[in-house]
């Protein structure tokens, strides 16, 4: 990440200028994650309170919002036209990461701007790769379609971790499901089968019936008799003879 080049900077540089290189990674338009700062030790534990204000700029870039920085202005490093910009479209983020269809009315009042400014700040989202989305100007709604996570504060890993637990359980519900609605399509699949081989062998005896009722006419040797409906082939051929005959008709 572009943010370690200012943690080598920071590391070669006299304690007096530290804070200044801080300000210019907030300006650099290609750094958009803070959270690596706040390692150092003499960040860990100010020992002033210039040096706890820069820490607690780090925290707002790094996790929070434009409106966290209006509410503690006063108590923090005056930043320039830039870098507010810059925590306008680090604010966006945040709450893309939440809602996917933002009201462009609701987000340009949190961030107190007029809605042609957002239209601008989420089009340097875009082109920063942070988000990808549309503008619905009729409904007057920003679609997120992804957006790239900001910094987590450690407090918020169990958090996190549970989510991850309810999303894996999830998924094998899921998984279990897709498996039964499998085996069940299988066994109806199975089931047509069977019922597609008994129509054709009914098929194929109801052919060979007929064969035979057709040579019964044309042969005096065959008698035939209507009972329910049903004909009873009687015929003077012994069972093997009868056996033949109906094996050639079938082959017929």
């Amino acid at each position: 990440m572009e943010i370690y080049k200012y943690i080598e900077k920071i590391r070669n540089s006299e304690a007096t200028l530290i804070s200044g290189v801080i300000m210019d990674a907030f300006s650099d338009e290609n750094v958009h994650f803070y959270k690596p700062l706040l390692e150092f030790e003499f960040l860990k534990n100010p020992t002033n309170e210039e040096t706890e204000q820069l820490r607690n700029l780090i925290e707002i870039f790094a996790f929070d919002d434009i409106k966290v920085y209006r509410d503690n202005s006063n108590k923090l490093p005056k930043i320039n036209e830039k870098q507010y910009e810059k925590l306008l479209v680090l604010t966006l983020i945040k709450q893309a990461m939440t809602n996917k269809h933002l009201k462009v009315d609701e987000l340009a009042k949190h961030l107190e701007i007029g809605v042609d400014e957002l239209y601008e700040i989420f089009i340097k989202a875009v082109y920063s790769g942070l988000v990808k989305g549309k503008i619905d100007h009729l409904k007057q709604i920003i679609l997120i379609e992804f957006v790239c996570p900001r910094d987590t504060r450690t407090t918020e890993y169990p958090y996190i971790e549970s989510v991850l637990k309810t999303w894996i359980e999830s998924c094998k519900h899921a998984d279990n499901e897709f498996n039964r609605l499998i085996n069940m399509e299988n066994k109806e699949i199975e089931q047509a089968r069977v019922l597609e081989k008994y129509a054709l062998e009914k098929n194929k005896q109801q052919e060979l019936l007929r064969k035979y009722q057709i040579e019964s006419e044309t042969r005096p040797g065959l008698q035939k008799t209507h009972f329910s409906s049903n004909y009873i082939e009687r015929s003077k051929y012994s069972s093997k003879e009868y056996m033949r005959e109906s094996s050639r008709l079938s082959r017929n």
